[in-house]
């Protein structure tokens, strides 16, 4: 009989190698143990590691990608979870991406303060397959999978329980398909279906759920607007950054109460999925934000006020300035460089047209705002004082 008839239904091959997907209870083969991973970044400067360099510890793989903000949050905050905890717990990140583009991502400045180092094996992934980031394997010392979860199972109690055989409780992670409706049974309808309405809303924690958002487009012009066990105060931001089209801390005004005050008690999660046709995701963000504010602990109140801006726009006259180092930086980073370098001024508006230039990153490091200024004029970009309308999200205590 030949290997790939003897495959189960969820078995692939990959390099040669027959890869079934391990589900909670089942233990790792010898093959798995003794897998050489590539690994970037790490402290010891090894390029090659394998699990059973960790065998009889508690394992974590914790899968993540470089889009994935919170997925970073997570893994520097992990480590100092890891030496609270002490030498009896491994946590292992993990990602599919290219070596090329988790080594571009760990040579950006913003990495060098919290750099960390991580496996990069789409052969692992495979394994442990997943839609949604991040994602955690708990594998205890014996080599069982002994639970998968999301990131709010990752805490110093349920490992202690783990590493003392008490195995506690944890609600395994619902891998959200994303071409499907939230809690709509696939096998309900038709093969090759896809929902262009939908609208459902739900107060209360969902076991099992990740903390996330995913914002999409798709091809036949519907969109999506999906929030999973969020707080107000995460929901609120995420959805605004849609409809703004970036994040800026300078267009939310506090009135009566300060930004920790906002934070304080806001412990309700929130559940919200939104698909309509003909509508762009901005559009349907603004709908799902008038759902959220109705719960929401404060008020929010959305206002157009005129406001000092430091006003982006472009030219195609500019120096031949970009030499061998040159990139595409997008303005949604040059524009929130612009805001780091002068927090307390006036807020940044991009009317350039573009969605980024050509330049060398490097450039674009903590500098004076007449440095910043003479930096953007080289690539073609003024930066002017003006007076615009803009949009901005008054908090306020209830009535």
């Amino acid at each position: 009989m030949s290997s790939a008839q003897s495959l189960n239904s969820d078995a692939v091959v990959s390099n040669n190698m027959i890869i079934t997907p391990l589900k909670v209870g089942d233990k790792l083969s010898e093959e798995v143990w003794r897998m050489p991973l590539n690994v970037l970044n790490h402290p010891n400067r090894k390029d090659l590691i394998k699990l059973q360099d960790y065998k009889g510890k508690l394992i974590i793989l914790d899968f993540w990608a470089t889009w994935c903000s919170s997925c970073i949050k997570a893994i520097q905050a992990h480590d100092s979870l890891g030496r609270s905890i002490g030498n009896d717990v491994v946590l292992l990140p993990v990602t599919k991406q290219t070596p090329e583009v988790v080594q571009a991502f760990f040579s950006l400045p913003a990495m060098k303060d919290k750099p960390f180092f991580s496996i990069v094996s789409e052969e692992l992934a495979q394994f442990f397959p997943h839609r949604l980031v991040p994602h955690y394997v708990w594998i205890d010392g014996t080599g069982t999978v002994v639970a998968i979860t999301g990131l709010d199972a990752v805490n110093v109690p349920n490992i202690q329980r783990i590493l003392h055989s008490q195995i506690p409780s944890l609600n395994s992670k619902v891998d959200v398909d994303p071409l499907m409706p939230l809690f709509v049974d696939k096998g309900l309808l038709p093969d090759h279906t896809r929902v262009n309405g939908y609208k459902m809303f739900y107060k209360g924690y969902v076991p099992g759920l990740p903390s996330m958002s995913n914002f999409k487009m798709y091809h036949d012009g519907a969109s999506r607007v999906l929030l999973s066990n969020m707080n107000a105060v995460g929901a609120i931001r995420t959805l605004l950054m849609v409809i703004w089209g970036r994040y800026s801390p300078k267009r939310f005004i506090y009135e009566g109460i300060d930004e920790s005050g906002e934070k304080e008690g806001d412990n309700e999660r929130f559940t919200l999925d939104l698909i309509e046709s003909g509508v762009s995701t901005a559009k349907l963000s603004r709908a799902a934000f008038q759902d959220i504010i109705t719960v929401a602990p404060l008020h929010y109140e959305l206002r157009m006020v005129p406001k000092d801006c430091l006003v982006l726009s472009y030219s195609s006259k500019k120096e031949d300035a970009v030499g061998a180092t040159a990139s595409a930086v997008s303005l949604k980073r040059i524009s929130g460089w612009l805001d780091n370098i002068c927090p307390d001024r006036e807020l940044v508006m991009d009317e350039t047209g573009l969605t980024a230039i050509s330049a060398d990153s490097k450039d674009f490091t903590d500098v004076p705002l007449d440095s910043a200024i003479t930096i953007l004029a080289k690539y073609g970009i003024s930066v002017k004082k003006e007076r615009r309308m803009v949009e901005l999200c008054f908090i306020s205590q209830r009535n």
